[in-house]
């Protein structure tokens, strides 16, 4: 059984040179603006290994011994994110190939407004889009993403043929309990542009919506092992 319990702090996370993704900075000449939770933040992570080999049962020698289980148990926290406007409300990008930019939070509202609903699983109504010219005054990676909660169980029944050769047959399940561990929401920005009329920003209809998981939904196998 373990336990972890970290905080992991940083300006960005995701080196250009990988080829898939960049953590580059709002305002290159403000660094310190885009200090927060890593990407790799993951404040609490769980595990347990179970082992047993049962005890010989009532009955048949061949039916009643051999049994053996185990079984592993995960439960962590998620990973931060960030909420987003999808086009440059600084008109910065062009100039200087940077992240994009994070809107202002409404005052009183949390920084983290988790609704945990796939279907929208942060609240948009807390975000308001900032002046044009003006960096957003939402930190970056300030919401917390889904969780994992997974049990992965076994149940093995190990047939002696010779003094060198064995069967053991393997039923297998992962995500025994078909827990459903969401991925972050795929919709993250909030603002897709600017109301002409209003000067308002443009919601994002499907901001907070989530189409991934971490993990399958149940998964079952069954498998024959020879031991020789």
């Amino acid at each position: 059984m373990n336990y972890t319990f970290s905080r992991n702090i940083d300006t960005g996370s995701i080196e250009i040179s990988q080829g898939t993704d960049n953590d580059l900075p709002q305002n290159p000449y403000n660094l310190k603006a885009d200090r927060g939770l890593s990407n790799y933040d993951v404040r609490n992570y769980f595990v347990t290994y179970l082992n047993w080999d049962l005890p010989t049962l009532p009955g048949p020698k061949l039916l009643g011994s051999g049994w053996h289980w185990n079984a592993i148990t995960t439960l962590s926290s998620g990973n931060p994110f960030s909420a987003v406007i999808s086009f440059d409300r600084v008109r910065a990008i062009a100039q200087s190939g940077t992240a994009p930019e994070t809107p202002n939070l409404v005052a009183g509202m949390s920084t983290n407004p988790i609704l945990g609903d796939p279907a929208r699983y942060f609240d948009p109504r807390s975000f308001v889009l900032q002046p044009a010219g003006f960096y957003g005054n939402l930190g970056r990676n300030t919401l917390i993403g889904p969780g994992l909660a997974k049990v992965d169980f076994s149940m093995n029944k190990r047939f002696p043929v010779t003094e060198r050769l064995g069967l053991e047959l393997r039923a297998e399940a992962f995500n025994l309990f078909k827990h459903p561990n969401f991925s972050f929401p795929s919709r993250r920005a909030v603002f897709s542009g600017v109301n002409s009329t209003t000067g308002l920003g443009i919601p994002v209809a499907s901001a907070g919506l989530t189409t991934t998981t971490q993990t399958s939904s149940h998964q079952l196998q069954l498998a024959l092992k020879v031991v020789f």
